[in-house]
Order: C-alpha cells, then sequence, then structure tokens
C-alpha cells in the first residue's frame, strides 16, 4: 500500500469532519484548525511490539458529553459515548487504512471479521477431535496442559500475551494492586495474560486466600470485554450513519458483524445466591464511584443476602466445627434458583435489567434451565 502523505490525510480527515458535522445532534468544533498535523502525525506512529500501542486517547477513550442520534442501532445504552467528529473520523480512516492496529489488539482478532482461530482446518480438527497436548509451566497458575487443534501453528514455547486492558480500567486496577501481595499480584497478571489469548481456561484448584484476587481479575477480564464491545458497537454506527449519508441508496458495508440476535455476552455460572454476591463485590470494585453509578445495589444486597433475622449457622458455629472450605461454599445464602441481568454504560451499572438487554447474566444452572424452559 502506498504511503499517503500528511495533505492526503488532513484532506480525508477533514472531509469526514465536514460530512460528520452535518449530522443531526453533533457538537460543532469550536475551532477549525483542531486537527493539526502535528498530531495527526502522532497518531500515525505506533509502535507495534510487546508494549502497547501509542495511539492517543482520543481513538481510544470517546469524549464524554455529545450524542449519536438519527441510528436505528442506537439504544438507550448505547449511546452513553461520545460520537462527535474526531474520534469516530479519525477510527474510520485508521480501520480503512491501518490493519496493523486492529490486528495488534486480541479482542478483534478473536471476535473481529476474520478470526485467526476460525478455519475449517481448525473446526476440522476439533470435529475429529484431532488435539495436540502439551505441558508447560504457567507462572502462579502452576503446571497447565494445552490443548489446541492439530491445524494450529502455536506452540508450548509461545511468549507471554500482553494483558489486554483498557487502560480506564487498567489504571485504577493497578492502583489497587499495589496494596496486595507480590505473590497475589503475580497470580492475577498470569492470569490475565492467558484470558487475554481468548482462550478456554479451567483452574482445578484455586486456593482459599486468593479466590478473592482472582474473581476480581476474571472480572476485570469480563468488564473490559463488554467495554470494547460497546466501543465497537458506536464506532460501527458511525460508520453506518456515514454510509447512510453519503450515498443512502447503497448497500451496508459488510464488515460490521458486531452483534448477535441478543445482548448479552457474558454469563457467570454460580452455585448460590451469596456466591452472586460475591462476584457483584468483583464486578463493582471496578467500577467506583462517583465515576460510575450503581443502580438497584440496596434491593440486590437485599434480595441475596441472607434474610432479615435469619442466623448463618456456619458464621455461628464453633472454630473447627466445618472445614474452612465447607463454610466459605456454604455460607450466607444458598438458595440455588437465581437468574440477574446486570448492564453496564460507560458511567452506570444497573441490576436486575431485563434479561436479554442486559451485558452480563449471573445465574445458577436451575434458575438457568427454569428461564430456559420459560421461553420454549
Amino acid at each position: 500500500m502506498a504511503i499517503e502523505t500528511d495533505t492526503s490525510i488532513t484532506t480525508s480527515l477533514l472531509t469526514l469532519l465536514n460530512v460528520s458535522a452535518t449530522k443531526a445532534g453533533k457538537r460543532k468544533l469550536p475551532d477549525p484548525e483542531f486537527i493539526p498535523a502535528e498530531k495527526l502525525n502522532k497518531r500515525k506512529s505506533a509502535r507495534f511490539s510487546d508494549s502497547e500501542p501509542t495511539v492517543s486517547k482520543d481513538a481510544n477513550e470517546p469524549k464524554e458529553g455529545a450524542e449519536v442520534e438519527g441510528n436505528p442501532r442506537n439504544d438507550d445504552v448505547h449511546d452513553d459515548v461520545d460520537g462527535a467528529g474526531v474520534c469516530f473520523a479519525y477510527c474510520w480512516w485508521r480501520r480503512k487504512n491501518d490493519a496493523k492496529v486492529i490486528a495488534v489488539d486480541s479482542y478483534e482478532r478473536h471476535f473481529g471479521l476474520n478470526p485467526v482461530n476460525l478455519t475449517e482446518e481448525a473446526r476440522a480438527s476439533v470435529d475429529g477431535r484431532s488435539w495436540k497436548i502439551s505441558k508447560q509451566k504457567n507462572g502462579k497458575l502452576g503446571s497447565t496442559v494445552l490443548s489446541l487443534p492439530t491445524t494450529s501453528k502455536v506452540t508450548n514455547t509461545e511468549e507471554k500475551a500482553r494483558i489486554d486492558i483498557l487502560e480506564r480500567l487498567r489504571t485504577p486496577f493497578q492502583s489497587r494492586q499495589s496494596k496486595q501481595s507480590q505473590e497475589q499480584i503475580e497470580m492475577q497478571n498470569d492470569l490475565l495474560s492467558t484470558l487475554s489469548l481468548r482462550r478456554d481456561l479451567y483452574l482445578t484448584s484455586v486456593p482459599l486466600e486468593s479466590r478473592k484476587a482472582t474473581r476480581e481479575a476474571i472480572a476485570l477480564h469480563a468488564v473490559n470485554h463488554v467495554t470494547k464491545k460497546r466501543r465497537r458497537v458506536l464506532k460501527n454506527n458511525d460508520r453506518l450513519a456515514h454510509a447512510a449519508k453519503t450515498n443512502p441508496n447503497a448497500e451496508p458495508p459488510e464488515d460490521i458483524q458486531d452483534q448477535g440476535f441478543t445482548r448479552p455476552s457474558v454469563l457467570v455460572l454460580l452455585p448460590f445466591r451469596s456466591a452472586a454476591l460475591d462476584w457483584f463485590s468483583a464486578i463493582t470494585v471496578h467500577t467506583p464511584s462517583p465515576i460510575f453509578q450503581i443502580e438497584n445495589q440496596a434491593r440486590f444486597a437485599s434480595e441475596y443476602g441472607l434474610p432479615q433475622g435469619v442466623i448463618d449457622k456456619l458464621a455461628e458455629a464453633e472454630p473447627g466445627t466445618y472445614p474452612r472450605d465447607h463454610m466459605e461454599t456454604f455460607k450466607g445464602n444458598v438458595d440455588d434458583n437465581f437468574r440477574v441481568g446486570i448492564k453496564m454504560t460507560r458511567k452506570s451499572v444497573k441490576m436486575f435489567a431485563e434479561f436479554y438487554s442486559c451485558d452480563i447474566i449471573m445465574a445458577s444452572p436451575l434458575g438457568l434451565r427454569r428461564s430456559i424452559e420459560k421461553e420454549k
């Protein structure tokens, strides 16, 4: 691909901004010279290595305060990030001209238009149960058994993946980590590094003292996934609006495939309501107030904690009466028939959201089974 000059890049961006400015509800740019050539150069220059790509904040973190209107794909959740000129114009240009930026993101590599692992050869290998199995040491996670399709080019000497967490979530997480022990920090980082590869992970044994740290790391990965999905939908919304404005009779871009038939994208399967209460805490620790508003928090604590007047026999028992792991598993509310939807926006977390309009589902096997049977 020929390298474009700064002049052609500037012309392309200004053209997109002028088209975007005519859209209803868009915020007008206060300065006609808002995009200097120097800033474009900074956005264009990204280093692709083990370190994170140096992309300016505008491209990754849309500004607050503006709304995306007149778009059939927007709903009451998907309009919470700014769709105004600079961010989406640049993202549209970057998607068109810089495939390397997308390739370096593990979310796009796994959930994008052309997933790296979704090939006919890989499917045939899985259907035929043809796996290559290797053993390796995975940091604080211990010895692991890695099973890959025989067609996979990944080896057991593959370097550790970069922890793929958005800066908005990563910075406060690292601040909380500074108060933990070095062993727990390393365990969380090894876990997040493995999850960033987007592989199925089965932890057969987690020490009791590490369960909270493990939950928080997995919850961070889930919140990061939901956030990336929302941003991708919003950016594609702007592309669709731009395409419809430019040529109303043309078919929409074929590479926009970012939603399924329903909205939920994370399922947390749990045995009891007490476990759901622990996972609620693990999720909301990454969405602290006053940055985030937690809706229906009191109701959730009331319905998933012990009912008023009920005594927890395990908590009242003499030390040594029950094994420690038994107490950790069965303390609190042990009702095993529940489901709850969690809806996340840029600034809020809503409990008890409508089932098919939420982002995260926490449910017991029984509660999920009864929900499925009710739909039949």
